[in-house]
């Protein structure tokens, strides 16, 4: 069963999300790990990556950097970026920011996005380091795709990295995990 049955028939919400969210993407994949790391083939190997890193530092700053881009807050994505390279171990900012600039590469400067070009020429003069994160939730405000599907894209393009490496995991119940253990809040969500 392909991987997008699979996801369909354990949640067909998120199947649908991701599939808009993929516009974000235009096939892009990462050229291997992004701050998810292991050599385990374990299940759940990705718990304590999910536990240490998405969510306490990679989950609150897509969701701040998606909100700050929607409204073309250029100072608050940059202090983001910043941020989060710094929350990081160095190891990992440096893999999350080869991957981003991967992904930057990946689409044209030439186009009529400006945020899209301002934000890539604010890479290039060194004034915020170009995490994959920061910039999928940049390209993402630009579609207004919503906080859980880049959420989810963003978990998924950490499954695909490491899958890059040779590891292989069950993407549909990492996926399922790491969204199960981001906050209502990282959503745009209000408890009741």
């Amino acid at each position: 069963m392909s991987f997008s049955d699979r996801l369909l028939s354990a949640n067909p919400h998120d199947a649908a999300l991701l599939q808009t969210a993929a516009v974000v993407l235009s096939g892009w994949t990462p050229p291997g790990p992004v701050t998810l790391f292991s050599t385990s083939c374990a299940e759940k190997s990705w718990q304590p990556w999910s536990e240490a890193v998405f969510v306490p530092h990679i989950v609150p700053v897509l969701s701040e950097v998606l909100s700050a881009a929607s409204l073309g807050q250029w100072k608050s994505m940059a202090d983001l970026s910043r941020r989060l390279d710094g929350l990081l171990p160095a190891d990992l900012a440096a893999s999350s920011a080869f991957a981003g600039r991967s992904f930057a590469q990946a689409f044209s400067r030439d186009s009529r996005d400006r945020p899209w070009k301002r934000c890539l020429d604010a890479i290039d003069a060194g004034e915020w380091p170009p995490h994959l994160a920061v910039l999928m939730a940049v390209r993402a405000a630009n579609f207004h795709i919503p906080h859980r599907a880049i959420t989810a894209l963003y978990v998924l393009l950490e499954a695909k990295g490491l899958q890059a490496s040779g590891v292989r995991l069950d993407e549909v119940a990492m996926l399922s995990d790491c969204l199960a253990a981001c906050p209502a809040p990282a959503f745009g969500l209000r408890a009741a």
